[in-house]
């Protein structure tokens, strides 16, 4: 079926879709579905809320923008998520007399469209459309290597973009369906041809159909960069949010002047200044290589992508004791600073040490940052995780609902004996102390089959801490 802002196109509402909730049309315009031809037809149409589909043979038609434009955008997840055959169509006589009419929108919190499963595929005929992921890819798919047939195909007079924190474009294999095509490939995305992944800048077969990179420095997606989009960058800085999903120009994580000075560059003649990038950038865990990031874990919270100590998300990063700020060669009950000689006779430095003189997080980095408190490591803990690898490292991968993740390495623990050798198992204080022991620790701790949040370890042990922002 087709799922528009959650709810289900049905026989009852299909005439007029502006009934569901996240639903605005502008003067003129309409979104309506045929049943007989499954033809969804939008004109002038902002569909907040996202939408999925997974009926066979679904065509979207976009019609004119006038003012409000088409746009379908998704603040908590994927903005268009595609498991079935989908045509998304126009009028080719828009494009021939210069309009941006036809031209379909897609915002994604998580990527702007994803191709999900074994049956989807998209086919853009005499239409415009561009993807945009503010924490995923502007245009993806899934197992590419797998599939054994073309999942982006481009028809006719077309012109098909992406911007994404990962990739402009990514896994997609990519039909070029007739003779008269220019295909530009922006850095950092990819196309696969014949089931090998390429790495390809420009290939130019014609000047009809265009598959091209979608200027980060047109903010207001006009088509075209101009002082404009100096407005709308200052606009989203003072709080405005029409176009926060491409307001960060130069993907360093938030709009800002920087942002500005890139698009004053491209109006200049320049190019966007690309992010400093790094095995963490580049497996989609962070927008660039100057960390830390701070990575929206949802209802977990927001979290770092580093360990205090660490300047990359697959270093270890410190070791230190619960409530002590700094490293220490040896790590045991005579060296804890916070007890007299044994476990009997630890002080009372709070059960929530999080902001205070204790917690290492705060005193190392300032701000907002600080140990993670028992429900914010219990949530991250739910979120789906995975045992995996960043750059040879071994380590978990968290990922929350709304697709962003951290990663975090298996870095063991310092005890009377140092560094327990091992590489699957992770040790991460939380700021609170054990209820039933005031010698113990609570916090996050996984191993290769699992992940938990527990009493932990003895307050002298030397673990890791991931920091999270207030």
């Amino acid at each position: 079926g087709i799922f528009i802002a959650g709810e289900a196109v049905t026989n009852i509402n299909c005439d007029d879709l502006t009934t569901i909730k996240g639903v605005t049309v502008g003067d003129g315009g309409y979104i309506r579905f045929n049943l007989g031809t499954k033809t969804l037809e939008m004109e002038s149409c902002y569909i907040q809320g996202g939408m999925r589909n997974t009926l066979d043979g679904l065509k979207i038609k976009v019609g004119k923008q006038y003012f409000l434009g088409n746009i379908i955008s998704s603040n908590d997840g994927d903005g268009l998520v595609i498991e079935a055959p989908t045509t998304i169509t126009a009028n080719a006589e828009f494009f021939k007399s210069g309009s941006f009419d036809g031209f379909l929108r897609v915002n994604g919190n998580g990527s702007g469209i994803v191709l999900k499963g074994s049956k989807a595929q998209l086919t853009v005929q005499d239409a415009a459309l561009a993807g945009i992921g503010t924490n995923g890819a502007g245009i993806t798919g899934e197992n590419y290597y797998e599939s054994n047939y073309n999942n982006l195909i481009i028809k006719g007079l077309s012109y098909v973009g992406g911007k994404g924190l990962t990739y402009s474009f990514g896994e997609l294999n990519l039909q070029l369906d007739n003779e008269n095509l220019k295909v530009i490939e922006p850095e950092g995305g990819h196309f696969t041809q014949n089931y090998v992944r390429t790495k390809f800048l420009e290939i130019v077969k014609g000047e009809n159909a265009v598959i091209s990179y979608y200027n980060p420095a047109d903010v207001n997606v006009d088509g075209e960069v101009n002082i404009s989009d100096v407005v709308a960058e200052i606009n989203t800085m003072a709080g405005d949010e029409t176009f926060k999903n491409t307001a960060d120009v130069n993907s360093d994580g938030e709009p800002n002047i920087s942002d500005v000075v890139a698009i004053i560059n491209v109006m200049a003649g320049g190019d966007v200044p690309l992010p400093s990038r790094d095995a963490a950038s580049e497996a989609g865990y962070c927008p660039n290589a100057n960390h830390p990031h701070v990575i929206d874990m949802g209802s977990a919270g927001k979290w770092a992508c580093c360990n205090v100590g660490a300047s990359a998300p697959w270093e270890y990063g410190g070791y230190y004791a619960w409530g002590e700020t700094e490293e220490k060669s040896t790590y045991n009950w005579s060296t804890y600073k916070h007890c007299d000689g044994s476990q009997n006779t630890c002080h009372n430095i709070g059960s929530d040490i999080a902001g205070t003189q204790y917690d290492v997080a705060h005193v190392k980095w300032q701000g907002n940052w600080q140990m993670p408190g028992e429900q914010q490591s219990k949530l991250l803990n739910q979120c789906s995780n995975v045992f995996t690898s960043l750059n040879n490292v071994n380590g978990r991968k968290y990922t929350a609902s709304n697709g962003n993740s951290i990663f975090l390495p298996a870095a063991s623990l310092k005890d009377d004996n140092g560094l327990r050798a091992s590489s699957v198992n992770g040790d991460y204080w939380s700021s609170m102390l054990s209820v039933d022991y005031s010698y113990i620790g609570m916090g996050l701790y996984f191993m290769d089959t699992g992940s938990y949040y527990n009493r932990l370890a003895s307050r002298y042990y030397g673990l890791s801490v991931r920091p999270v922002s207030k």
